[in-house]
């Protein structure tokens, strides 16, 4: 299997102080500028035996949480239309990378419960944002979170119609025991991808009762409840590859809220177990903060060695979150990363693996739209450019520091225990 590698795109575009304290290693130089700009190949003069054998390939991106406080919703009412809210002006320079990508997904952390929206703590978000999203390039949402019951079973239903509604799908909650025990299975470039998602809360908004299927809940403060949950993760990635996929890709809401600058011990027992159990990808959320990812190496029984990627937290991908003192103790949920994942097939059909990572970080522009900005525009551009106030230059003048701690704490991780060592315990 190819070594899968972490392209580190900013280096290239960012200010050269940063590429210099990272290092770059000369055989990136030169692959990253183009990743997200390349023009299409087409392949029309190729014969059907000559496209049969060429590897089949595909892209999926991954963001952190969306989440919409009540400026967010406010704002978007004043875009709006008469009676409309308009999120789109929030989406504008995240666009082009998110259609770039043959899949895009994200973590929906809010509902859509009808009526009128609400903000913290029980989110309820316009139906607008769905359609909105839909423009912006998201294929799938993940809706297994703490927040899948802020407005009760009927609003976590609502909320599923409303998704599937805008050609979106959703995955981590559901209607039936059926649609539970089916995981989501998408067709990317011949390549299948199984999505399965799971919480470790719902913000003790009980599950009704009779209903467990209705949210992928995970106890995960006990060894008994741990024991469970892997159980269940290994139910449904075997039901996954059964219904032929290719790839497992695992979206798991679980950590501490703003904890850096790595994951909790449950979070890497976790990790290590999805790996073990046979999932490609895991993807984080729920700390709001931008957490390490690594690759962990698994032996098969064939004695042959796979790799799992793990992102332990992308972030916040929008929300209106910032630094409150005695509430949020950091500026970095400002920020937020969007991993692209390169997935390719053998000829034969047989096996598909992770063939490269990359990714950028993005920070929300709170003052403007709440825009998703990606640091590496932002930061070789007048901040004029991006609507960042004089008297907000101070905000500017932080992102660049925040870049470089944040590349360096994704690059340098180093796991607390080894995965022989959560195995034998």
């Amino acid at each position: 299997m190819k070594k899968a590698v972490l392209l580190i795109i900013l280096v290239l575009l960012i200010p050269a102080s940063i590429g210099l304290i990272l290092s770059t290693p000369s055989w990136i130089e030169g692959r990253l500028t183009s990743i997200f700009n390349e023009e299409p190949v087409h392949h029309n003069q190729d014969s059907k035996k000559e496209k049969e054998q060429r590897p089949k390939e595909a892209t999926i991106l991954a963001t952190g949480d969306i989440m919409v406080h009540s400026r967010q919703f406010n704002e978007a009412k004043e875009r709006g239309d008469n009676a409309d809210y308009c999120f789109s002006g929030s989406f504008k320079h995240i666009t082009p990378y998110l259609k770039k990508a043959d899949l895009a997904v994200a973590n929906l952390e809010t509902t859509f419960g009808g009526g009128r929206p609400r903000g913290y703590p029980r989110f309820s978000a316009p139906d607008e944002l769905a359609s909105d999203l839909e423009d912006a390039g998201f294929d799938l949402l993940c809706t297994a979170n703490n927040h899948s019951l802020d407005t009760g079973k009927e609003g976590l239903y609502r909320t599923l119609e409303v998704i599937e509604e805008e050609n979106l799908k959703p995955f981590g909650t559901f209607r039936s025991r059926e649609e539970r025990d089916a995981p989501l299975l998408v067709d990317v470039n011949g390549i299948k991808v199984a999505f399965l998602a799971y919480t470790d809360s719902t913000n003790a908004i009980p599950v009704p009762e009779g209903k467990d299927y209705i949210v992928n809940l995970i106890e995960v403060d006990s060894e008994e409840g741990l024991q469970e949950a892997e159980k269940l993760i290994e139910a449904d990635i075997l039901t996954a590859r059964d219904k032929g996929a290719d790839i497992v890709a695992v979206y798991m809401h679980w950590g501490w809220e703003y904890h850096l600058p790595g994951p909790n011990p449950v979070q890497e027992r976790l990790a290590k177990k999805v790996a073990r159990l046979g999932g490609d990808i895991v993807f984080g959320s729920h700390p709001h903060v931008i957490q390490p990812m690594e690759f962990i190496e698994t032996e098969k029984e064939c004695g042959n060695t796979r790799e799992t990627l793990v992102v332990y937290s992308m972030g916040n991908f929008i929300s209106n979150q910032h630094k409150i003192p005695g509430s949020i103790p950091t500026e970095e949920v400002k920020y937020g990363l969007s991993v692209r994942v390169h997935l390719k097939k053998d000829k034969t059909g047989n096996s598909a693996e992770i063939d490269e990572v990359d990714y950028i970080i993005s920070w929300v522009n709170r003052d403007h739209k709440h825009q998703v900005i990606p640091v590496h525009n932002l930061l070789d551009a007048d901040p004029g450019e991006y609507n960042i106030p004089g008297d907000k230059l101070h905000k500017y003048e932080r992102i660049e520091p925040v870049t470089i701690k944040t590349m360096k704490r994704l690059e340098e991780f180093q796991p607390v225990s080894s995965l022989i060592e959560v195995i034998e315990n």
